[in-house]
This record gives structure tokens, sequence and C-alpha cells, in this order.
């Protein structure tokens, strides 16, 4: 998962970046609102996690600026404001969550997840193709109840492709996605971890193939898979 963090409490801001990376979320993030816009429209993100008070725009002028340029990102917005109004103010112009700060970071990371699962279409945590079975909770891939043993970069390459199932997925994401400090290999290495996890796969679905190269566009796990 690639997440935008748009906040300028710097202590804490790295707080929640760390809490994310811990949980191999791939955190990027900047302090202004007219930055946060302009990230938002030149790269590809799983969700946005936005302040209410920034230091140039307000949260709810960059939320309505996303949408109005059809970004439809799931983003939850983060405040201090704890009314009602203000979460119905936030909702209306299109947030898809809202959370009280202080918070606990394994309950914004629980809604993360939550609303990206929605955003791709995925009803609860468990993703299945063929006899495979995904846990996204549990960061565990099964095969007719079997454990399949796959490193934490494998299966967070099979997961990045269960949350964009039909859709090619760039090795550039894979590396954005996997590599949470930014410090990524390159491409061949990608291809490495392909070919291991495939292989993987093929032992535990006798002999299924799964995943599929599409050519200058990366791979994809078809929706019929």
């Amino acid at each position: 998962m690639r997440v935008l963090l748009i906040k300028d409490e710097c202590a804490n801001r790295t707080y929640i970046e760390h809490a994310l990376r811990g949980e191999n979320i791939c955190a990027e993030s900047v302090e202004t609102g007219e930055d946060g816009i302009q990230c938002a429209r030149h790269s590809d993100y799983d969700a946005i996690v936005l302040d209410l008070v920034l230091a140039d725009i307000s949260g709810l002028e960059v939320l309505r600026a996303l949408r109005r340029a059809r970004i439809d990102t799931p983003v939850i917005v983060i405040s201090v404001l704890a009314d009602a109004q203000g979460k119905i103010k936030a909702l209306n112009a299109g947030a898809d969550d809202y959370v009280t700060l202080p918070c606990n970071t394994e309950e914004l990371i629980a809604r993360l997840r939550a609303v990206v699962r929605r955003s791709k279409g995925i009803s609860d945590s468990r993703v299945s193709f063929g006899p495979m079975t995904i846990d996204l909770v549990s960061k565990t891939v099964e095969s007719q109840g079997r454990r399949v043993p796959l490193s934490g970069k494998e299966y967070l390459i099979l997961e990045l492709l269960s949350l964009r199932r039909g859709k090619p997925v760039s090795k550039e994401t894979m590396i954005n996605h996997i590599y949470t400090d930014g410090e990524g290999p390159n491409s061949p290495t990608i291809g490495l971890f392909m070919h291991r996890l495939r292989k993987k796969l093929a032992a535990a679905s006798g002999g299924g193939s799964y995943i599929e190269t599409v050519q200058q566009h990366g791979y994809l796990l078809p929706q019929s898979a």
C-alpha cells in the first residue's frame, strides 16, 4: 500500500510515518496542502491521510480540489477537531473517513486498510484466486488450507497485485510498495522476486500460473484468475 500523508506538524507527522512504515506501508509526506494536491495529481497512491489544519490552505480546500480534479483516491481526514459539524463537512466534501487526533496508530492503519479494500471492491480482508487465499490482515497466503511460505517482499508483491487486480502494476510501483524507505533495487531484482513468487504459487497449486507479464506495463493478476 502506498500512502500520501499531508500534515505540517513535523514531530507528529514523523511519528505517523514511522508507524505506517513499521507495517510495511510506503508512506510519503508533504507539509503543505498545495504540495499534497500536486503529489496526488502526478503520483499513484492507494490512500491519502489529510490533516484539516495546514500552514497554507485548509484540509477541506485540499479535499475539494482533489475531488474537483476527479482524483478518487480514498482520503482519511485527521484532525484535533472532534465536533460533529466538522466531521460532516469533511465527509460531505469527499472524505472517506474521519479520525480524531490524538489517535491510536493501530486504529488509523486498520481504517486505512479498510478504505483501501472498499475502494478496490474487496468486501473483506480475504482475497481468493484459484485455490489461493490471501488474508490482508494476517498477511498470509494459503492454498487449500495450507500456508504458502512466502518471504516478506514476495507477500507484498502479491498483496499489491491483489489490491489492484485486473490492472497492470509497473515495476516502479512495486519498488515503491515493497521498499518503504524509498531505497529500492533496480527492475531486474523485481523480476527475480517475481520468478520466485510464481514458482512458489505454482508449487502450492499444482502448477497453476496466475500472474501475467504485460509487456512495457509490468505485471497483472487477472480478475478471472
